[in-house]
């Protein structure tokens, strides 16, 4: 048995941005530089605004939150500061590669953030989506 001081420290921002970059289709990374998704991750990691969910301490899905007001949906993409008083809340790069991890995932982010305080949405395709729970059954079922 290895003491817990001897066990390999694990990065697990750098197991995040592997992870990111590996699954991330349908526009989320697409061509990002490495360093550049590590920053948004940390970014997101800082402001306690990512959810991720592990299986066998590997990532299986992972996710973002940026509260803001309605009228500053689209500034997101700008990694402006979550707004924690704002009425909608944006969720961002959302990747899942296991059946069901979808799921877990939206459990973690309305649990940071309780889901009819605010209103969800994403972006699908560059329009924007309400996150209505069949939305997330669909999203479940597409994986």
């Amino acid at each position: 048995m290895i003491a817990e001081q001897e066990k390999p420290k694990i990065d697990w921002l750098e197991k995040l941005t592997d992870f990111a970059i590996a699954n991330g289709k349908n526009g989320c990374f697409l061509d990002w530089h490495r360093d550049t998704v590590k920053n948004y991750l940390a970014f997101h990691v800082h402001q306690k605004t990512i959810v991720f969910v592990m299986d066998k301490n590997e990532p299986v899905a992972m996710g973002m939150g940026n509260q803001c007001n309605a009228d500053e949906v689209s500034s997101y993409f700008n990694w402006e500061p979550t707004n924690p008083k704002g009425d909608t809340l944006v969720l961002l790069d959302v990747i899942s590669t296991k059946p069901g991890a979808i799921l877990l995932l939206f459990v973690e982010m309305f649990k940071k953030w309780p889901a009819g305080s605010v209103d969800v949405v994403g972006f699908r395709k560059g329009k924007k989506v309400s996150i209505t729970s069949k939305y997330i059954k669909l999203a479940a079922s597409l994986c």
